[in-house]
């Protein structure tokens, strides 16, 4: 195999990791929009009531409500976290091989799966905001009714 025919291969093999890493960040935002879709919603509901609740049924719904947010920041960001970082790593290699390969070196890169990417920190937060909303919401009902 050529020294073209073997860059040619590392290019696609990166991209496509690339690709792969693309695709699971639109599934990331997506799922996100959907949580705080979810979150707004329920607390739109909750601010039209036209009575009050009791203690125990804000009290059942918090916890209820909460278990989104805990599945959202404990499983599914942490999946994406190691998810992405084994996209990028895979992207990493290929991109090195293929610089070696033309005799260069491959350019730093960031590293994208630090625990407090931006993204990560605007996800977590956006969506305990929606949460505390909703729970905002829940004991209006109970303090305030209508």
């Amino acid at each position: 195999m050529t020294d073209k025919e073997k860059a040619d291969i590392f290019e696609k093999l990166a991209g496509a990791a690339w690709e792969q890493f693309k695709n699971r960040r639109s599934y990331e935002w997506k799922m996100a929009f959907g949580v705080w879709t979810a979150y707004g919603a329920a607390t739109g509901l909750l601010f039209r009531l036209d009575q009050s609740l009791p203690w125990w049924a804000a009290l059942a719904a918090t916890g209820i409500g909460a278990y989104p947010v805990y599945l959202f920041r404990e499983v599914w960001m942490r999946y994406i976290k190691g998810a992405h970082g084994e996209d990028a790593g895979v992207q990493e290699f290929w991109e090195k091989e293929l610089a070696d390969l033309v005799g260069r070196t491959p350019p730093q890169r960031r590293q994208l799966t630090e625990p407090w990417h931006e993204a990560h920190v605007l996800q977590r937060g956006v969506t305990l905001a929606f949460f505390l909303l909703f729970v905002l919401g829940l004991w209006t009902r109970v303090f305030y009714g209508r």
